[in-house]
């Protein structure tokens, strides 16, 4: 099998994953509403649930695929993922969605990390930026397709996401049982030196992007999970419902087509503060509004924000030459860390406040991370300036 038809299918594997994601994260609270008549606050937890199990198993899949290979652990995966949605439509109670939405994320674990870093082992460092630019391109529109899809196939019938979604995830383990392992060769020692002294500078920028990452993603699914409550509310049908969600991503496959062209923001501050910023104006617009436009607008501000942080944070933890599989596992669990608290806190939130809550929390936890990212970035600047005159 050649490099480039590889990369092919790991970028099509990508686009199949998150659109089955994104229809089964789009039925999980209209399931619990319709079927169950969950609240708020269960919603979220139920969401907290899932991002548990992906976080926790994440710290560890990454660095198991670098033993076992990608391959295996991602088969393991999908075989998780697949019997966990294909269950969610015949429960009757809590506790077992629970625990279906936590397995459910440890096969996501077991797949994101080790297929970053497939993508990663398959590209000449020098392409990097490009392989990662189509690869985050291609997850990203199958969330925009899976948003739609879910407004789309829910109206049929609760459970019909899950079996669509269960149905394409067969198919993606069929397409990843054709795929060949990259033949790792060891690194000469001069590189890995070289690297280690790298990394050694461009660690403050890892650290604020992981930051900037784990706030976008607390953000992005809390009101993911949430907002479907508050547009039941507002009357707001499954179908808008699905366009507003798909927007999110829409505009986060945007800046991903973006970043992947220009290089200016490589290590710069400055673009990442600018995009969170637009961030905060989206969440201050979703907290006061109750058009269906202005929605819009909110969810395209924090899609481009989405799409810097986390093409920033995957940038520079696999801007290196080791470990691809441990750091894209610490990139993932850092999101999955956000994704597991935005839910829990929203949920809790909107439960003691109102609806609108979550929207005010995530203004207050967005501004405080660019403030110590700011402090950060200018600790790490003072730092280097002080080695430059002992030089």
């Amino acid at each position: 099998m050649t490099t480039d038809y590889r990369k092919q299918l790991l970028y099509l594997s990508a686009l199949i994953m998150d659109m089955c994601v994104g229809i089964v994260l789009f039925a999980i609270p209209l399931f619990l509403i319709e079927r169950l008549h969950a609240s708020a606050f269960i919603i979220g937890l139920t969401g907290s649930l899932g991002a548990l199990g992906y976080s926790l198993f994440c710290l560890g899949t990454g660095r198991l695929s670098d033993k076992l290979g990608r391959k295996k652990v991602v088969t393991i995966g999908l075989g998780i993922f697949i019997s966990a949605y294909f269950l969610i439509p015949f429960v009757r109670s809590l506790f077992p969605v629970f625990i279906l939405v936590i397995l459910g994320g440890i096969g996501m674990s077991m797949f994101w990390p080790p297929l970053q870093a497939w993508v990663a082992e398959s590209t000449e460092k020098k392409r990097l930026i490009e392989s990662l630019g189509i690869f985050n391109i291609s997850w990203s529109v199958g969330l925009m397709l899976g948003s739609l899809l879910g407004g789309i196939l829910f109206p049929l019938g609760s459970g019909v996401p899950f079996y669509f979604a269960v149905g394409q995830t067969v198919v993606l383990l069929l397409i990843i049982l054709q795929l060949s392992e990259v033949q790792k060769r060891p690194l000469p020692e001069e590189l890995k030196t070289a690297d280690e002294n790298i990394l050694i500078d461009k660690t403050s920028f890892l650290f604020i992007a992981w930051m900037a990452n784990f706030v976008s993603w607390f953000i992005v699914i809390m009101l993911r999970n949430l907002f479907p409550v508050l547009a039941v509310n507002l009357e707001i049908s499954p179908r808008v419902l699905g366009v507003l969600i798909f927007l999110i991503y829409f505009s986060q496959t945007g800046m991903f087509i973006l970043l992947r062209r220009f290089r200016g923001w490589h290590y710069r501050i400055g673009p990442l503060l600018f995009c969170q910023g637009l961030a905060s104006i989206g969440l201050i617009i979703g907290f006061f509004t109750s058009s269906i436009l202005l929605f819009g607008i909110s969810f395209i501000l924090m899609g481009v924000s989405g799409g810097m942080t986390y093409f920033s944070s995957i940038f520079y933890s696999l801007d290196s030459l080791s470990a691809k599989g441990k750091k894209t596992g610490f990139h993932e669990s850092i999101l999955g860390t956000g994704a597991l608290l935005g839910p829990l806190f929203g949920g809790l939130a909107a439960r003691y406040y109102n609806l609108r809550a979550p929207y005010l929390l995530g203004l207050i936890l967005l501004i405080c991370a660019m403030l110590l990212e700011v402090v950060i970035y200018h600790n790490a600047k003072t730092v280097n300036r002080r080695k430059r005159k002992n030089l």
